[in-house]
């Protein structure tokens, strides 16, 4: 339901949620959260949205703010909610793998033939769309997610047996395709998702061999050396003011022109405002980011624009501008904890956390160069495949 915008996705996520909140509230489950918030996870969560919340009753923008973490947070019991259902009830965990298979065959089947076979068939998702809609911009919102489902179809080609291993089996080279898109518009956030998910998953592999107390000292050192970089490499981008006609020859080669101005000034943004940030969703609200400049970005592409249109199309520094640089370090623990348990699950013999593990690094790693990290429709699927995925390690535990 991605594939045709957030409308059709709220109503199926809708009725989703009606029937697990049901069945959460008949058979109290909330008196499990209890527990799962004295957890180390669950009380970094906590401390994290109590943390935002704080910086939402400081902000210039309180509204926003508020909704903007209320959608977040309900977002994070969803998850939980899901997965307690998909943990211990094994029929519904495996109705959720088919139902997951059947859809992705029909979306991703139907843009396989829309962007190689038959593009007329777009008329159809068209329907769906208030505006005109081309192939060339069709769907790219959905390469992401298709990244993001490709580790689970390739946990799905090995566990799986007869028809459901062959039709994972076909959906990974066609996920692949419409990542690809014909060589026209390619999803170049989806392909550095799916490359740097490589990366991210060898350093897992290399430190599953330390215990969690080291896996914690070494993965904060390496985050704290990534971080160094990152500033000294947003100090070499094009700061204002600047010549907007030599842009090309001023910026660095990677990424994009466009995205290093909105970066650069992002990283201004945060200088200002470094302890608590501005609020959450707020980014493209303030002054600073609705001034506008004209840039040249390539010969005969001379464009003005505001220096941050909507988001600055990196999570990181998104966290890091609205929810100040204290609530990207308490973020990076949460996603620390989590990770140090995947890793000691597999430690313990259950390979099956791989796959969250390689969910966790193309969403990551795709959401520093695309849409913003505040975004219901792609939280909602970051969470449920999430939910999903952890659960197949705990039935994983079981059978053995």
């Amino acid at each position: 339901m991605a594939a045709f915008g957030p409308a059709p996705l709220a109503v199926t996520l809708g009725l989703a949620v009606l029937l697990v909140l049901r069945d959460f509230i008949r058979e109290k489950r909330y008196l499990d959260l209890a527990e799962a918030a004295r957890a180390p996870l669950g009380l970094s969560l906590l401390l994290l949205l109590g943390w935002c919340l704080l910086g939402a009753l400081f902000s210039s923008e309180k509204t926003f703010s508020l909704i903007t973490l209320l959608r977040t947070a309900l977002s994070v019991l969803l998850c939980h909610v899901i997965f307690q259902q998909l943990r211990d009830k094994q029929a519904f965990f495996n109705l959720a793998v088919k139902t997951l298979l059947v859809s992705s065959a029909i979306v991703i089947g139907y843009i396989f033939i829309v962007q190689y076979l038959y593009p007329e068939a777009l008329e159809i998702y068209a329907q769906f769309r208030s505006s005109d809609t081309k192939v060339r911009w069709a769907f790219k919102a959905f390469s992401s997610v298709a990244a993001c489902l490709i580790p689970i179809f390739l946990w799905f080609s090995i566990t799986k047996q007869g028809y459901w291993r062959i039709c994972a089996l076909i959906l990974l080279p066609l996920a692949i395709a419409i990542i690809w898109r014909n060589g026209i518009n390619t999803s170049r956030s989806a392909l550095f998702g799916l490359a740097g998910s490589i990366v991210f998953l060898a350093l897992c592999f290399i430190l599953q061999h330390f215990s969690k107390r080291r896996f914690y000292v070494i993965f904060t050192g390496i985050l704290i050396t990534v971080s160094l970089f990152s500033a000294w490499l947003l100090s070499a981008m094009p700061h204002y003011p600047f010549d907007g006609m030599a842009l090309v020859d001023i910026a660095l080669p990677f990424p994009d022109p466009h995205r290093q101005v909105i970066w650069a000034r992002t990283a201004e943004i945060i200088m200002d405002h470094p302890f608590m940030g501005i609020g959450l969703n707020t980014i493209n609200l303030l002054p600073q980011a609705q001034e506008t400049v004209t840039l040249k970005f390539a010969p005969g592409m001379v464009k003005t624009i505001e220096f941050i249109p909507s988001h600055p199309h990196n999570w990181i520094l998104e966290i890091a501008v609205e929810a100040g640089l204290v609530g990207l370090a308490i973020t990076f623990a949460c996603f620390t904890i989590l990770i140090g348990n995947l890793l000691h699950a597999i430690r313990v013999g259950q390979n099956t956390a791989w796959v969250p593990l390689g969910l966790i690094g193309v969403f990551s790693i795709s959401s520093m160069t695309n849409f913003s990290i505040w975004t219901s429709w792609w939280q909602a699927i970051f969470f449920v495949l999430l939910a999903l995925c952890l659960a197949a390690v705990y039935h994983h535990q079981e059978t053995n």
